[in-house]
């Protein structure tokens, strides 16, 4: 099973507007909204949180939570979490967080954790995939890959693919590409004029998006995921 989740990390309201707009087919999918888009939603789909935590100042989480509409998951700025922060989370009404990250692995699932809140873990996110061989140097791994949509392809649990948006705009390559771009972007220029033809973020994506569709592979939003693992009656991971 397959869960595309995207992180709106510095996009802007249009600037995801143009994302649902390029991609009118993209299976149904959960979004977590970074502050730059705040108040967009992106109809058809899940949306969560996705806050940068001050770990100096824990409180105040809850503000998280949307009582008109109250949303599901949550997935931190940077994965940042702690057991602490899991409590408040579960306490605010969040069923999930997604911060885990087992990167490039077979996949896995769902779990609940002992602070009352399940986990979705992430099997691949784009920008560690790019900046994979600054952490682990000796690691003889390029980015973009193909043999990480086989695995998700063969994937007999659930594969959480983590994308930004931004990132796709852009066609990022590199760290560096990115830096660049981002620079622009900010200046004003929508992130969707920023991309640059060749291997990259957008150019895997939509590798994977086509994979989906010729496989016939299925597809869960990330609650979706939990949800169905909830029901089958699974406790403590």
């Amino acid at each position: 099973m397959i869960c595309l989740t995207f992180d709106t990390d510095w996009m802007r309201a249009e600037d995801m507007e143009e994302f649902l707009t390029a991609y009118p087919d993209l299976p149904r999918s959960t979004f977590f909204i970074h502050e730059a888009s705040a108040g967009w939603r992106p109809e058809g789909h899940e949306w969560g949180p996705h806050p940068t935590i001050d770990l100096r100042k824990p409180s105040g989480l809850r503000a998280w939570q949307d009582p008109e509409a109250p949303a599901l998951g949550i997935r931190s700025h940077s994965c940042v979490t702690s057991h602490l922060l899991s409590i408040e989370w579960a306490g605010a009404g969040f069923l999930y967080q997604s911060n885990e990250t087992h990167l490039f692995g077979p996949g896995s699932m769902p779990f609940r954790t002992a602070w009352g809140i399940w986990e979705l873990p992430i099997s691949y996110m784009d920008n560690m995939d790019m900046w994979f061989g600054r952490n682990w140097a000796d690691a003889p791994r390029a980015p973009f890959a193909e043999d990480v949509i086989a695995a998700a392809l063969a994937c007999e649990s659930v594969y959480v693919f983590d994308f930004h948006p931004v990132h796709i705009a852009f066609n990022s390559s590199s760290p560096e590409d990115y830096v660049r771009k981002r620079a622009s972007h900010a200046g004003g220029a929508s992130a969707w004029t920023l991309g640059a033809p060749g291997g990259g973020t957008r150019s895997f994506f939509e590798r994977l998006l086509e994979s989906i569709r010729d496989a016939g592979a299925p597809t869960q939003c990330a609650s979706e995921a939990v949800l169905r693992e909830q029901g089958n009656g699974n406790g403590l991971g």
